[in-house]
């Protein structure tokens, strides 16, 4: 887990914390959707964060708690060209089941859980 956060933070370091030039001052415009999903049976709502030109793209998870989606970073994200999907994990905010504590195990989503409903 250590090294996923690792390398996820040396990939995107670059794009968000580089040498300024021209064109990463401005601000890219970006569209969202609400979304949802099942993951393990169990129904997940979250926001996709769409830049006119994606530059990259990742998942955000909000912290161990109860708390909602980390809109204002997948804001800062998104208008910085990363395409973004933030979710409530199970339990939190307007997602179904049942909050079963900050057990990794069970605030995971599934890798295959397709489209949406």
């Amino acid at each position: 887990m250590k090294l996923y956060l690792f390398i996820s933070f040396f990939c995107l370091s670059s794009r968000l914390f580089g040498q300024t030039t021209p064109d990463s001052t401005q601000v890219t415009e970006f569209t969202t959707e609400n979304v949802k999903f099942k993951s393990a049976g169990i129904t997940l709502s979250g926001t996709i964060f769409k830049p006119k030109h994606p530059q990259a793209s990742l998942v955000l998870v909000h912290g161990s708690g109860q708390e909602k989606r980390m809109i204002k970073m997948a804001t800062f994200l998104a208008t910085k060209g990363i395409a973004v999907l933030t979710y409530d994990k199970r339990g939190a905010g307007e997602s179904g089941g049942i909050y079963a504590g900050p057990e990794v195990a069970t605030n995971n989503i599934d890798h295959n859980c397709g489209g949406k409903d």
